[in-house]
């Protein structure tokens, strides 16, 4: 498996199926908003990939250097319960070595 930072197509993609289904409305994003944080180069969208396939993804919002917030983590529905959450955990440590990453979590 390989974590990658997503091209626009597979951005808006993972937005749609993977993103909009799994947050309520009030907590995600408006796509335009995350595209132009992209942009600006202050937000890093990761997308787990298993060959051909993106089975996960996790989005950062990146701060003074060394600092980001994860700002949602995904996997999809067919892949839950199947380690990909731990991959995608594991490999964004390496990707980010060295960083202080927060994260928040709510039932």
């Amino acid at each position: 498996m390989e974590l990658r930072t997503a091209t626009l197509p597979e951005l808006k993609a993972v937005y749609e199926t993977l993103l909009r289904p799994a947050f309520p409305p009030a907590e995600l994003k408006p796509l335009r908003a995350i595209t132009d944080m992209v942009d600006d180069g202050c937000y890093d969208p990761l997308v787990l990939t298993d060959g051909d396939e993106i089975v996960g993804a996790c989005f950062l919002w990146l701060g003074v250097p060394g600092w980001a917030l994860l700002d949602y983590l995904c996997v999809s529905s067919n892949r839950r319960g199947g380690g990909s959450g731990g991959e995608i955990l594991r490999l964004l440590r390496a990707r980010y070595a060295g960083w202080i990453i927060f994260g928040e979590a709510e039932e």
